[in-house]
């Protein structure tokens, strides 16, 4: 019996061995709500909209284009890479029934002021879309959903300013509100599902990502399992060093878990308990 838990103990340990740290990592989503928003009407070029309740989209008697921001500061520090970005507008609500909208993302590239932003001063913007979506008129109100990952992610890596989003309708008789942060500051938001890698701290690059509680049950099947099987073993067999190494595995485990161990560390630490291991099978 003993030989058959310790080759169990001894297969688990070179699987997690052989495995990279972050191939088992952390979704974590992250809410990032807009903290500055406006529109520009063409109409009144020299008007600003900064403190109005609600930002306009589309080309009825005009162009209205709106222009959102959030804390780019604060993502970075949150977040290095992420499986999933999407900006979301919650209540969307089309003004013209049976008229549909496509409203078209860009970068904006320059900084600007929501207080003093009117069509006659808007920012620029880099040259082709992000992203679009086709707004049908369904129903209203309705949330919208642009999917951002390529731009979010190119932008933590190569690290450009980024001064928020435009916003363009294109159907020249519908018009788009979306309540402004000035009515509700939750309305207008930028969801990124973060990674925390395991271990190693490595970008998601192709691995596999489990939420947090399967994350979990994945160490204790890979460490936790095996350090009980140990101590059972050498608990019966009176080896001095059980408690020892049941602790220590149980903490690396946590430290995994947490992101605070490297890989080098887990490593060393794997191959000196398959070494010890080995050597327990041999004197069974």
């Amino acid at each position: 019996m003993s030989r058959k838990l310790l080759t169990l103990s001894l297969f688990l340990f070179l699987v997690f061995l052989v495995l990279p740290q972050n191939r088992f990592v952390c979704a974590v989503d992250e809410t990032f709500y807009v903290v500055k928003d406006t529109h520009a009407f063409s109409y009144y070029p020299n008007n600003q909209y900064g403190s109005f309740g609600w930002i306009n989209i589309g080309e009825n008697v005009g162009f209205r284009i709106s222009f959102i921001a959030f804390d780019t500061a604060n993502i970075r520090t949150v977040v290095s890479s992420c499986v999933s970005a999407t900006l979301v507008l919650e209540d969307l609500e089309l003004t013209y029934t049976g008229y549909g909208l496509d409203i078209y993302v860009w970068m904006v590239t320059s900084d600007w002021a929501e207080a003093t932003l009117t069509y006659a001063t808007m920012p620029n913007y880099a040259a082709g879309e992000i992203v679009h979506v086709n707004v049908a008129y369904d129903s209203n109100p309705q949330t919208i959903e642009f999917d951002v990952t390529d731009f979010v992610n190119d932008w933590l890596a190569e690290g450009y300013n980024w001064y928020g989003f435009r916003l363009y309708g294109v159907n020249d008789i519908q018009i788009a509100f979306v309540e402004s942060k000035e009515t509700d500051a939750s309305a207008i938001y930028l969801e990124l599902t973060d990674v925390v890698a395991g271990g190693s701290g490595g970008s998601v690059g192709g691995w596999v990502t489990v939420p947090q509680y399967m994350q979990f049950i994945l160490m204790f099947v890979i460490v936790g399992m095996p350090a009980f099987v140990m101590g059972a073993v050498g608990a019966k067999a009176g080896w001095g060093l059980q408690g020892l190494l049941f602790g220590g595995l149980l903490g690396l485990g946590a430290g995994i878990m947490l992101g605070i161990v490297p890989f080098w560390f887990v490593f060393l630490v794997s191959l000196m308990v398959v070494l010890f291991l080995y050597s327990m099978m041999k004197k069974s």
